[in-house]
């Protein structure tokens, strides 16, 4: 799957029971929504991952990458990562909120 371009993502929803879809190792922080129709758009919505942005998982299904602690593909040296709440009140009980943390690689 290209994290970059979303190539691969809708296949590999298709090949889940679940709605949604965490990956790793790409070491781009990234959010892509498809629409909930299979015929729909092969393009997803890319969705802004600034610092602190949050959106709940309604109304599509989503592949989401937290990025990375190092080795950052996307020019930005801070740590990346999300939290995904499964118990806040958003109407599908999912809510994803993606992160920037500076650290010291020096010390690490």
């Amino acid at each position: 799957m290209n994290p970059r371009t979303g190539t691969g993502a809708r296949r590999a929803l298709g090949q889940i029971a679940t709605r949604h879809l965490v990956t790793g190792h790409t070491h781009l922080l990234r959010a892509l929504r498809f629409a909930d129709n299979p015929t729909g758009t092969v393009h997803p919505d890319r969705l802004r991952t600034a610092n602190g942005k949050s959106f709940d998982l309604a109304g599509g299904r989503f592949v989401v990458n937290p990025g990375s602690v190092g080795q950052p593909r996307d020019g930005d040296p801070r740590a990346s990562c999300l939290v995904l709440d499964s118990g806040a009140t958003a109407s599908e009980g999912v809510v994803v909120a993606m992160h920037r943390v500076s650290y010291d690689i020096a010390t690490v």
